[in-house]
């Protein structure tokens, strides 16, 4: 196995592993500390890059460092209200997902997955250009779904269903995506103009490395 496929497999099973740890926290009475330390991973992750990335990194740190402090001296308030951490959690990466790709489609800015498109291949007809805008729309338009119906279960009492829709059934759904969006890309681009799997996974990984290196204050970057 490759150090990529490897990366990719510990990747996907920490992820179906925390999903699972959120279903059940959602879903019980009374979970255990652990559940709770889990479900601030992500959003304990996503300070860290932030901050390791900020001009004011060492400040930002430890605010960060305070604020994960606060949190421990709340535990128990915590384990309590947990379900309310995994739903901030789900809606904020639904609307951030969200809001990257309506962001693009502005008419100043390219669309995400017209960017990501042309990434794979420097040339592109102008109805490839027409697809992957379509398929921006398409992608806003699935996580603006998302925030509206985890939401409306959520907030209507219905947390166990909100449960399964937003932490089992959240990555299959957007899995499938991805495939319906190959089966159409199959269907309405010629062979000789569409990019394949491969060359979309580089260009997404390209673009995240990308958006990384920018984000990175200058004098930092080695």
């Amino acid at each position: 196995m490759t150090r990529t496929a490897l990366r990719i497999a510990l990747i996907g099973a920490f992820g179906i592993t925390y999903l699972w740890m959120a279903h059940q926290a959602a879903t019980v009475s009374s979970p255990n500390a652990l559940v709770v330390v889990t479900g601030f991973m992500p959003l304990a992750f996503m300070l860290l890059t932030w901050t390791w990335n900020s001009r004011a990194r060492w400040p930002a740190l430890a605010g960060v460092a305070g604020l994960f402090l606060l949190l421990h001296l709340f535990t128990q308030d915590l384990i309590d209200k947990i379900v309310w951490v995994y739903f901030i959690q789900d809606l904020s990466c639904n609307l951030f997902a969200c809001s990257i790709f309506a962001m693009s489609l502005r008419p100043s800015s390219e669309a995400l997955c017209t960017r990501l498109a042309r990434m794979a291949r420097s040339r592109m007809t102008p109805l490839v250009e027409r697809y992957t805008r379509w398929i921006t729309y398409a992608w806003a338009l699935f996580f603006a779904g998302c925030v509206v119906l985890s939401a409306g279960l959520f907030l209507s009492g219905h947390v166990t269903a909100w449960s399964w829709f937003a932490n089992v059934l959240n990555l299959p759904l957007i899995g499938a995506m991805f495939v319906i969006e190959y089966l159409t890309r199959l269907w309405v681009i010629p062979k000789a103009e569409r990019s394949g799997i491969v060359e979309t996974i580089r260009s997404v990984a390209a673009y995240g490395q990308h958006q990384t290196t920018a984000t990175t204050p200058a004098g930092e970057q080695r």
